[in-house]
């Protein structure tokens, strides 16, 4: 089977080589767990074992042992005895201190790993038992003197207050470094990335919640916290918010270290002792001469027991560079995009100087030398290549895609809709002749793409009044329209999520929303983009894909392509359903898919319902290319982990095979499942960057790599045979992300460079847009499913 060729490109990453691992002196390490009960903060934790290690006990320690963060520590020689040993650790010198010693256990877990053995092993291809446990000790030495320089740090990533954006709110965006040890073919490599954090802002605690509550306000009024009360929405996110968030309490006499919000309550200065029935304010009054300014803001629970211990807020201050680790806030999102989208050039520039710098030190750490590890501080080459894009057929038309998009003016859709039995809903505020104008204009557009079209059903926009939003749903159902066209407030996130749950999923009306302010300036290519999405949701078809798929016998036999997702509630969220959505092809060109959608238990991966839904799908394609009963199946499925390979391996697979024997029992013929089962990766941090004697054609506008690009070669995983890096979107914004496909299961037997164009063609097919996408539509699709279904979940429960 002839595929175009590919033109070969040099490609710089941001993976940076493991020169030189431990030694025979250091190759093996000692695994102890530590600090019981564990602290939650990890720098603190660190702190103590620093202590412990350079002050109290230098000669135990050496070379010092390498931390996680949480409690586990490893160190290159046997420390103990089986027994082990416990430290109690006080940072003060003073006896008479009446801080309370930290208990630092270390206690013997397993038999010491070959670390040097293991990672050779790995690197070559084999799985190894200890692979995950050698990968996790490289990557503690690599990160340990980041960490100990920097209190602000996660799992995978150390910040700093350097270069920091200061919003003026209640959260500050500060920059970082992401660090990731991982096996590639022959060497172990440390993929660097900058990360971006939102810290809460350092300021006085009453005038951080002010801020909070009024996101993008330049002006707050502190006043407004005395009305909070228990139960009202704005008092529970409030809680929510702050609870576990360190703050520093500042009386006249004393400064106290800082220490973790319990709970919030109430009118915080009215609070009343439980000893002597005395208010905080006349408690401040009496011991410090303080008078409150805002007795009636919230205050702060520390302690519950033996007895609560309550702060007003407006002595409370944020301790500095604590990370906020929910969702980032709607009203961020557009400053954190800008905040963390760097140009190629400027990405890579970056990384360098934190590699280079004192950052990450990777030429200083002590700990690096010690275990006798070196890091390459110049990046790695690969060699990587672009793949031809598809041709596009509008009508009876072809269009070549250039960098990932092309232009729709002078095309007619393939099967177009009738875009004439509709009805214009304005919930802006822009006047209503504005609004019917712009639906003119696109009627017109969509008459040029073939579509058949009418004036709406109203003559005038329904809009919003204060009978609320049941009376425009009421309205609407009255004229049994086919689409609902709806322009919304520029930023109105929660009335487009209700507008979508009402009409495509309770009412099965589909609609499109226009924001406002896209109307004023709407032009010829915006409408026309908007015509697809429209066409789509009309059952119309709006172009195919032409590919050698076709033209080199690989579809004589038909082929269902799957796009498989889970979704889960916002962090922190457990008492809601994960939603599993799959979504599957049924024509010859990839361009009509059927849909199922399963609710199950809160934060499961593993599609539980999979034979059951794919089932359906098998006999939903059945129905509608009989009496072909023979398909091969390439199912995609997006929201895998490394750590979880093996659960789909051993679950989704088996699923899928127990779905096919259903669905062909009933045939004479019982042909074996033909199933390739592939991970589509977005959550990585393997970049490519053009070096500068790259082809022009093979960079696009933004400076990115133009869409097509192909990595299977020096980055990719060594363990897996079939595994590859796709950026198969043109640049708009930033550094484009590259998407990872990781092939687990393959009954085809098909070639990676099979496997690469099918996945590049698939990115062209998705219907509502004229540009390349970066994941698989039917992944896409699916990826939408729980959207919809996910804000029907919120707004009905």
């Amino acid at each position: 089977m002839a595929f175009p060729d590919p033109a070969p490109v040099p490609v710089q990453t941001n993976a940076f080589a493991i020169k030189t691992l431990p030694t025979q002196r250091a190759r093996l390490f000692y695994h102890y767990d530590t600090f019981d009960p564990e602290i939650r903060q990890p720098f603190r934790a660190q702190i103590y074992l620093d202590h412990l290690q350079t002050i109290l006990q230098p000669s135990v320690f050496r070379p010092r042992v390498v931390f996680d963060g949480k409690k586990n520590v490893w160190s290159s020689r046997q420390l103990f005895g089986d027994g082990g040993a416990t430290f109690d650790v006080r940072l003060s010198s003073n006896p008479n201190s009446r801080s309370k010693p930290v208990a630092i256990r270390f206690n013997p877990v397993g038999a010491p790993i070959d670390v040097l053995s293991v990672i050779n092993m790995v690197t070559n291809g084999q799985v190894i038992s200890r692979q995950a446990e050698a990968v996790t000790i490289l990557q503690a030495i690599v990160r340990q003197a980041p960490i100990m320089q920097q209190k602000t740090f996660n799992a995978r990533s150390v910040f700093s207050s350097e270069g920091a954006r200061v919003t003026g709110g209640a959260f500050d965006l500060w920059r970082g470094y992401f660090q990731s040890v991982r096996p590639a073919p022959g060497r172990m490599i440390v993929n660097v990335d900058i990360s971006t954090g939102i810290v809460y802002a350092e300021k006085c605690l009453d005038a951080w919640a002010a801020a909070f509550l009024n996101p993008g306000q330049r002006q707050v009024n502190i006043r407004e916290l005395s009305s909070l009360r228990p139960g009202e929405e704005k008092f529970k996110n409030l809680k929510n918010v702050l609870k576990g968030v360190r703050i520093k309490i500042d009386t006249p006499k004393q400064s106290q270290g800082a220490r973790p919000i319990r709970s919030i309550i109430p009118q915080g200065g009215r609070y009343e002792f439980d000893m002597d029935g005395k208010m905080i304010t006349e408690y401040y009054a009496k011991k410090y001469g303080k008078h409150l300014q805002y007795p009636d803001s919230f205050g702060v629970v520390m302690k519950e027991k033996p007895f609560r211990v309550v702060y007003p807020a407006e002595i409370c201050f944020i301790d500095p560079g604590q990370l906020f680790k929910k969702k980032v806030p709607p009203h961020l999102m557009d400053e954190v995009l800008r905040f963390s989208s760097q140009p190629p050039a400027g990405r890579l520039s970056s990384i360098q100087r934190g590699i280079g710098g004192n950052f990450l030190s990777y030429s200083q750490s002590d700990f690096l030398s010690a275990a006798n590890v070196m890091v390459d501080t110049t990046p790695i080459n690969v060699k990587g290549k672009m793949l031809p894009p598809p041709s596009i057929q509008y009508g009876d038309v072809n269009v070549s895609p250039r960098a990932g998009s092309w232009n729709l003016v002078g095309r007619k859709f393939i099967e177009p809709g009738a875009f004439n039995d509709y009805v214009v809903v304005n919930f802006s505020a822009v006047p209503g002749d504005v609004v019917m104008n712009f639906v003119k204009n696109l009627a017109m557009c969509c008459a040029d793409l073939g579509m058949a079209i009418n004036k709406p059903k109203n003559q005038q926009p329904i809009v919003l009044n204060a009978q609320g939003l049941q009376k425009v749903w009421d309205e609407i159902a009255q004229y049994k329209p086919k689409l609902v066209l709806a322009v919304l407030p520029t930023n109105a996130a929660e009335l487009r999520r209700a507008l979508k749950v009402w009409g495509e999923t309770f009412v099965g009306i589909p609609t499109q929303c226009v924001r406002e302010n896209k109307i004023h300036n709407a032009g010829d290519q915006y409408n026309r983009n908007l015509a697809m999405k429209i066409n789509t949701k009309l059952q119309g078809t709006n172009s195919a894909v032409q590919h050698p798929l076709n033209q080199n016998g690989f579809m004589a036999q038909p082929l269902m392509v799957v796009g498989a997702d889970v979704g889960h509630a916002g962090a922190g969220i457990n008492n809601q359903p994960s939603i599993a959505s799959v979504v599957a092809s049924y024509d010859r060109g990839f361009s009509k898919y059927m849909t199922s959608v399963s609710l199950q238990e809160p934060r499961t991966e593993i599609i539980t319902d999979l034979t059951k839904m794919m089932f359906e799908a098998m006999k939903f394609f059945y129905m509608k290319n009989q009496p072909m009963y023979k398909f091969r199946i390439v199912f995609f499925r997006d929201g895998v982990s490394e750590g979880e390979y093996d659960q789909v391996v051993q679950y989704e697979i088996p699923a899928i095979q127990k779905a096919w024997a259903q669905f062909i029992k009933p045939f004479k013929e019982d042909p074996p499942l033909k199933l390739t089962y592939i991970v589509v990766g977005k959550r990585h941090h393997i970049r490519f960057f053009p070096p500068a004697r790259v082809p022009p054609t093979a960079v696009d506008r933004s400076n990115n790599f133009t869409a097509g690009l192909v990595v299977d070669q020096g980055v990719i995983d060594p363990s897996i045979s079939k595994n590859f890096y796709l950026q198969s979107h043109g640049g708009l914004k930033g550094t484009s992300r590259s998407s990872h496909y990781v092939v687990l299961h393959d009954d085809n037997q098909l070639k990676i460079d099979i496997l690469e164009h099918m996945s590049f063609y698939l990115c062209h097919v998705y219907s509502r847009a004229s540009r390349s996408v970066s994941i698989p539509a039917p992944v896409y699709y699916a990826d939408v499913n729980i959207f919809l279904y996910h804000a029907a979940f919120m707004l009905t429960f």
